[in-house]
């Protein structure tokens, strides 16, 4: 396992790299796939638009790719919750693509992680843990469906199972080409236990291994307001808004993934000494 782990992110970006090396025209329905799944792992607003397009190429060329039809449903989720795709025409698609995914291949575990990120941004936290635990099942070495598992949790309230699965994820796979995001799911694990120095600690992280994101500049936010620093607070929200200038309350209330209403009112609440509207 611990071998699998660390050779894994050293194929796909061996398989990335080969892939690169041929015009886009040339590429079949595996090589798009790998390729996309590199430019997904980069998690940026470009690359993961960039993996959509190679992603339908490699579903048009061959439509029972199950690993792309499940890459591009989770793609679609994760840059819907960014606030980089319409959300409603996001969980539209990802439902449809899962379900073509799971019709083809049923033992291809992007195909049950496609499903379950789609059921997080729903807050359904019951089949989402399904989900990701089916992916796991397929695939024990799977970091990112621990990942995933952790931050179903976390978004639950249950941040003593979050950090549990964040970290087999992280210990699974170091160098795991989506590392990023297990700061991140950190961070929202530490919020839900109300540890709000550690959760600090966490978002900064990932807000310097992925820049232009507006969760870990959010969850910084609250945490330094929290802990009465208000002076990082208003910094880390002036990048928040330069990041994302259409934040506010009611686009966090609507779209955030936190299942209680209490952990939606916390993260409101530790901005609460700057001007956040």
């Amino acid at each position: 396992t611990s071998v699998v782990g660390r050779i894994g992110p050293e194929l796909f970006a061996a398989e990335h790299a080969r892939a690169r090396r041929k015009p886009p025209e040339n590429l079949d329905s595996w090589e798009c796939t790998m390729r996309a799944l590199f430019l997904t792992s980069r998690l940026s607003e470009e690359d993961s638009g960039e993996a959509l397009m190679l992603l339908g190429r490699a579903i048009a060329t061959d439509p029972a790719n199950a690993q792309a039809l499940g890459l591009k449903a989770w793609t679609l989720i994760w840059r819907a919750a960014q606030g980089w795709h319409d959300k409603g025409s996001a969980i539209a698609e990802a439902a449809l693509l899962s379900t073509r995914a799971l019709d083809s291949d049923e033992t291809e575990p992007w195909a049950w992680m496609g499903r379950g990120m789609e059921d997080v941004l729903m807050r359904r936290t019951a089949p989402a843990s399904a989900a990701f635990t089916r992916a796991v099942d397929l695939n024990p070495n799977f970091a990112l469906a621990y990942g995933m598992l952790g931050l179903t949790h976390a978004f639950a309230g249950e941040a003593d199972r979050a950090i549990t699965f964040i970290d087999q994820a992280s210990r699974l796979s170091p160098r795991e080409l989506f590392h990023g995001a297990f700061a991140q799911q950190y961070a929202f694990a530490h919020f839900a236990a109300g540890n709000y120095a550690l959760s600090l600690e966490c978002a900064k992280r990932a807000h310097q291994l992925r820049p232009g994101h507006a969760y870990p500049l959010l969850i910084a936010a609250s945490c330094a307001g929290h802990l009465g620093d208000s002076v990082s607070a208003a910094t880390l929200l002036a990048t928040l808004k330069s990041v994302a200038p259409a934040i506010s309350t009611d686009w966090f209330e609507e779209n955030t993934p936190f299942v209680r209403a209490e952990d939606r009112r916390r993260l409101i609440e530790g901005l609460a000494c700057v001007d956040f509207a």
